[in-house]
């Protein structure tokens, strides 16, 4: 086409110069669609069209279930696990304790079924015998990382790194992030990915009850990680001072900000507000969620969309019974919707990674164990500003002698969801 054409076709697609008409009427460069909404819709959520033409948020329930099967060799759970996936490489890693025994294992996902590998040892009995262990994954550098304190022949706060080819793993000698004299009572250690290419954890002291927050920039994957990339809080900053038992953490990296959420020993949630720089941490707002709630954990996941938090735990004065509540995160402080009860009767909540936000459909997922029914039930929760609505509470593993205790959730790049728990024979 010559002369004065505005129409060209390349190598790369067609090219249009000025407005192309059609019945007379232009077409806009950027075409919109105006639709009724049926039921209340956020900013930018994803919406489908219902057959009378109007749209709404998707709901989705516990979807199709693979089977539930025991994975690693013969281990027995006796403390804290967790799980966490590698979106580059379709890889779930899941760490385990057995009597002070560290394990890791990992796992290949196709549709409903994992294909997993045998366990690897990564802390021995004769070694440092943690209490609890705790893994997460950074995108930027894909590395695998692990947390633990040592808890016999010496103390400290200790890291180490796994690498996964297939399901194949390899330990990377750990070595000491602080040498906070935490002995064998330091129990309880947290570790999650924030910003690209770096993390932040903690580990609760027993004597004091106080957090040793530390936080890691990571070098380019083949650099060793030295004890320079961490940067520990040793004086162990509490707001509030004491905590009684698991707290959580939650992360958003629009706004480097961090959220630690824990329990007081006079039975208030509460919550502290971090902003994060490299590897260093600077503390912000901190103030009680809800008053008289103690329970023994608290899980919480983040919209990083419109920035809220989402948190669930058990009500103290009303027999533990599980609650969700939503709270809208600003830079020094976070505003609290009201709570929701999720089920009756007394559940024994997650403990760490047990709660996960899908920004797809704007739905928060709870993985949990029940007391009533010594089951694992999931909950589904569709989040409309800081209100949140309940979709579905279902049991997952159908049957009290599998249980669900120390229940730990992650999700995978296209949306599933893969959860690990103890059997009630104590295996995972």
């Amino acid at each position: 086409l010559g002369g004065s054409t505005k129409l060209e076709i390349t190598s790369g697609g067609i090219d249009v110069t000025g407005a192309i008409t059609v019945g007379g009427s232009p077409l806009s460069s950027a075409p919109t669609l105006t639709a009724t909404a049926n039921g209340s819709i956020g900013a930018n959520a994803a919406v489908h069209v219902n057959s009378n033409g109007t749209v709404q948020v998707p709901t989705v329930g516990a979807g199709s279930l693979g089977s539930a099967n025991k994975i690693g060799p013969g281990i027995n759970v006796t403390s804290s696990h967790n799980i966490v996936y590698n979106t580059t490489d379709n890889i779930a890693v899941a760490v385990f304790v057995q009597s002070s025994i560290a394990y890791a294992i990992a796992g290949t996902v196709s549709g409903t079924v994992i294909t997993w590998g045998s366990g690897t040892t990564v802390i021995s009995s004769s070694g440092h015998q943690p209490h609890s262990v705790d893994i997460a994954w950074d995108a930027t550098t894909n590395r695998f990382i692990f947390l633990y304190p040592r808890c016999s022949g010496g103390n400290g706060i200790y890291s180490g790194e796994l690498t996964v080819s297939g399901t194949t793993i390899t330990v990377v000698t750990p070595f000491q992030v602080s040498n906070d004299n935490v002995s064998n009572t330091q129990y309880y250690v947290r570790l999650i990915s924030t910003n690209a290419g770096e993390m932040a954890g903690f580990a609760m002291r027993n004597t004091d009850r106080q957090l040793r927050i530390c936080s890691l920039d990571l070098p380019a994957l083949g650099t060793a990680i030295t004890s320079s990339h961490w940067d520990s809080l040793l004086s162990g900053y509490t707001p509030e001072g004491h905590v009684n038992s698991s707290p959580e953490f939650v992360f958003d990296s629009s706004s480097n900000r961090l959220v630690v959420l824990f329990f007081t020993t006079t039975h208030d949630l509460k919550y502290q507000l971090y902003s994060q720089s490299g590897k260093y941490l600077t503390a912000q707002g901190s103030a009680a969620i809800a008053n008289n709630t103690d329970s023994y954990r608290v899980s919480a996941c983040y919209d990083s969309d419109e920035d809220r938090i989402v948190a669930f735990y058990g009500e103290y004065e009303s027999d533990n019974r599980p609650v969700v509540q939503v709270g809208s995160v600003g830079s020094t402080s976070i505003t609290w919707g009201s709570r929701v009860v999720m089920q009756a009767g007394y559940a024994d909540q997650g403990v760490g990674k047990s709660a996960v936000y899908d920004p797809n459909t704007q739905q928060a997922y709870y993985f949990y164990h029940s007391n009533d029914d010594n089951e694992g039930r999931f909950q589904t929760v569709t989040i409309s500003g800081s209100t949140p609505t309940l979709v579905s509470n279902v049991s997952i593993t159908g049957s009290a002698a599998l249980g669900a205790y120390f229940p730990a959730i992650t999700r995978t790049s296209d949306g599933a969801i893969i959860m690990v728990w103890r059997y009630t024979s104590s295996q995972p």
